[in-house]
């Protein structure tokens, strides 16, 4: 969303700006339907469903609409492994090959802990033909099949975010426990959580099933009711948005693990290298203008969500929608903007470009990344390995469109162990800032890119 239609908005009480940020990201992103829940202070600002939960039969999407939540399951895999933590039954230490033995030699040093911080180096069976997301697969073949493949990367050297990782979290928990995973988490956590509408069975008998939809070539297709996994400990289940803000609220309590457990879950992971990742132990983290969005989204076939959590505003976002793909986590951050000024994006200046053949060094690295050169001689050896991830190629899609730009130098700054260099860059009549991490040797470890505020 624009700065000028922010500004717009704001000039309605809060509950008319919300609805006119909805309305306005529906019909930008063809979202069918969707539901949001928006509370501050405690307080509900908004429990409010907008258009179809199922365009054929012209079904009203409606507050007890249960979504395929997606990834935000993870939240509750990551939970149930941290109260064994708290208990003293288990130590992030642990390794795949003590906890499941007879699974993949491959996998016999992985830790609880690098499961957990996305940090394993496990592919993401999401790529895999025949156990994919839309697949439906035993167990026992997961495992067979996932065993047989070679690690992305050497364990612990850096985070990509894979879904395997959370697949064999749940296998642990139902060895720990004796129970399918469904039943150890509702019986668990969930239940400490005061859910009332999660779900895990993916027959027709749970009631308030939107469809889910993908928007292709102009027009819609039905993708289904969504389903759940053999051990759907990476996400998949179904609950409404009124039951993750109360999950966002008993975990934010520490009504779920200790405080300080939920602390640490909710805060970056720091690799050996110093560098913190975006990703603490089952929950997402990013800084605003210096204020914490606490969050984890999820999109499945035909659905996307998010749960959003803004401590420093006491204010917290949960949204579900049929339609895939949606970013949930920056359309709560849009909403977020909408009803609080300190975390709109601030309009940067250009500055005095201080190394003018290290700017020309950096197009060619962006140059290079937009014409997928994965392995260019300027990218540091963890940045082309991330790229020839499942992970790193759909990143890549989103660098496609700047093979043609002019870079014009912001500011700079460092951050262990790297320098930080900001630039604007000009892709026609589109505008982005764009950040390299640039490792002590030179080489450039990330690129980052995010929509450009303007101009001071």
């Amino acid at each position: 969303m624009t700065l000028l239609c922010a500004a717009v908005v704001l000039l309605a009480p809060a509950d008319d700006a919300i609805d006119t940020f909805v309305k306005a990201e529906m019909s930008r992103q063809h979202i069918p339907g969707l539901t949001v829940m928006v509370k501050q202070n405690g307080k509900v600002l908004k429990h409010q469903s907008y258009g179809f939960s199922n365009l054929e039969k012209k079904v009203p999407s409606k507050n007890q609409d249960r979504y395929d939540m997606g990834s935000i399951g993870k939240t509750f895999t990551a939970a149930a492994i941290m109260r064994f933590v708290d208990d003293g039954k288990l130590s992030l230490s642990d390794t795949v090959g003590l906890l499941l033995p007879g699974s993949s030699a491959l996998w016999k040093d992985i830790s609880v802990k690098q499961l957990l911080s996305q940090t394993s180096g496990i592919s993401d069976y999401a790529f895999q033909p025949g156990i994919g997301l839309a697949d439906t697969y035993t167990k026992e073949k997961w495992l067979a099949d996932m065993g047989k493949l070679p690690l992305d990367f050497e364990t612990g050297r850096f985070y990509q975010y894979s879904n395997s990782n959370y697949v064999l979290l749940g296998h642990i928990l139902e060895r720990l426990t004796g129970t399918k995973y469904s039943d150890c988490v509702l019986s668990g956590v969930l239940k400490k959580g005061g859910l009332k509408t999660v779900a895990f069975d993916g027959k027709t008998s749970i009631p308030n099933r939107p469809n889910g939809y993908y928007f292709q070539d102009g027009k819609f297709v039905n993708a289904g009711e969504g389903g759940v996994a053999a051990v759907p400990s990476d996400g998949g289940g179904f609950c409404t948005t009124e039951d993750l803000t109360r999950w966002l609220e008993a975990c934010n309590a520490g009504r779920v693990v200790k405080p300080e457990t939920i602390a640490q879950m909710q805060a970056p992971n720091v690799l050996s290298s110093g560098r913190k990742t975006a990703y603490g132990l089952g929950w997402m983290n990013r800084r605003i203008n210096n204020h914490l969005q606490s969050s984890h989204g999820g999109n499945s076939v035909g659905f996307s969500a998010t749960m959003s959590n803004f401590p420093n505003q006491k204010l917290t976002i949960t949204m579900m929608c049929n339609l895939y793909p949606v970013g949930g986590d920056d359309f709560a951050l849009g909403l977020a903007r909408v009803l609080e000024p300190d975390l709109r994006p601030k309009p940067v200046k250009d500055g005095e470009d201080p190394n003018p053949e290290r700017t020309a060094t950096l197009s060619k690295a962006l140059t290079a990344l937009a014409v997928a050169e994965i392995e260019s001689p300027l990218f540091h050896a963890d940045m082309q390995a991330r790229l020839k991830t499942g992970r790193g190629r759909m990143a890549l899609e989103a660098y496609a469109t700047m093979k043609d730009f002019k870079l014009t130098f912001v500011d700079e700054r460092d951050e262990v162990p790297d320098h930080v260099g900001r630039y604007r860059a000009a892709v026609g009549s589109a505008s982005f800032l764009v950040e390299f991490f640039v490792d002590p040797s030179g080489l450039i470890y990330s690129i980052a890119r995010q929509a450009d505020p303007g101009k001071a």
